[in-house]
């Protein structure tokens, strides 16, 4: 069980292995410990949440591994620089990659600044590996035909779990154990080299092989409503927006939006823009704890204070006393070790 305070990194030597913590959800830490890509977390139903997130650094690639109690959105950008492999290890409900399942064992590919949008489900076990542009095209044009990799070098797809992606999967765990070995230091790098060149050799054969059909999956026109909803919220102040008002600039039907919001989100864009709120206020109790909660609340348009703590209790299974509380106890600690306090 993870103990209550703010997330800390324990970095290994060189900082090749980097572990963090998450005894809470913090959007802002999930950006950090992720390498190379600017994806934006928000977690969706309620409940106490905690996590574990892993990053290995190898020669031009990278390995990052997590594990949630809850189901966690994740929509964003993938970088520019890299090529990315993702890969569900695990998960107790149905995850999603735009509207397509995902099941435990399958493959996500996605090419340099693909959007993406995937639905964890409860209790995931997932891992992406990044591998950079110039160094995958270049393996790319020497193990499969130029044809092959400019039909699918430019899309988003799923790749079914089949004897391929379960050894490569195997593969990812064995890298993550043996470098975090004391015997393979981050000094060792012709080792590391190694194990980088057979990651990448086997992310090409698992994608491009012959031995499955590669699926492509299109955005629905509901899915495109809700990304088109939400770049209007970040757009604006999206503290008063009222779900008519949301409709309205979109040029939609509230039932209409509701429909779009339900099929990618599982829940009401009213729900939604609650939930939206309560991320915000969470945040901002974790990274300013000195500002009163009233302060925060007001400013994310919650004006009712007592109903305001029994819908951030009932979300996040704690009041929001309780969780500046644990932020002041963890950054006296902090003080009192000379460690850096947050900003």
């Amino acid at each position: 069980m993870l103990t209550p305070n703010r997330p800390v990194k324990h970095m290994t030597t060189e900082e090749m292995f980097q572990t963090t913590c998450l005894p809470i959800f913090d959007s802002d830490m999930m950006i950090e410990s992720v390498q190379g890509c600017n994806f934006v977390h928000r977690q969706l139903h309620k409940g106490a949440f905690y996590g574990k997130l892993y990053s290995l650094k190898l020669p031009r690639a990278c390995i990052d591994y997590g594990s949630y109690n809850l189901d966690v959105a994740v929509r964003g950008e993938t970088s520019k620089k890299s090529y990315l492999v993702g890969m569900l290890l695990g998960v107790v409900q149905e995850a999603r990659f735009f509207k397509a399942k995902v099941d435990s064992g399958d493959l996500l590919f996605a090419s340099p600044g693909s959007k993406l949008d995937v639905l964890h489900g409860i209790q995931p076990w997932w891992c992406f590996i990044s591998f950079d542009k110039e160094t995958f095209e270049d393996a790319c044009r020497k193990r499969i035909e130029g044809q092959t990799f400019a039909q699918y070098a430019q899309q988003r797809a799923i790749i079914n779990s089949n004897p391929a992606t379960i050894r490569l999967v195997q593969l990812a765990r064995y890298i993550l154990f043996v470098c975090r070995q004391k015997q393979l230091c981050a000094g060792q790098l012709q080792a590391r080299q190694r194990l980088a060149n057979d990651l990448l050799e086997s992310c090409i054969d698992t994608i491009f092989g012959r031995h499955y059909s590669l699926v492509i999956e299109k955005t629905t026109k509901r899915a495109q409503l809700v990304e088109l909803a939400e770049e209007y919220l970040y757009g604006i102040d999206a503290n008063q927006v009222k779900v008519s008002e949301l409709a309205h600039n979109l040029s939609v039907s509230i039932r209409t939006l509701e429909y779009a919001f339900k099929e990618v989100f599982g829940i009401t864009p009213k729900r939604y823009l609650m939930i939206r709120r309560l991320n915000f206020v969470r945040q901002k109790l974790l990274r300013e704890p000195n500002k009163t909660i009233t302060h925060h609340a007001t400013q994310h348009g919650f004006w009712h204070m007592a109903q305001f703590s029994a819908d951030y209790k009932d979300f996040f299974g704690e009041a929001p006393s309780e969780t500046l509380k644990k932020i002041k106890v963890s950054e006296k600690k902090r003080r009192c070790n000379g460690q850096p306090i947050s900003s």
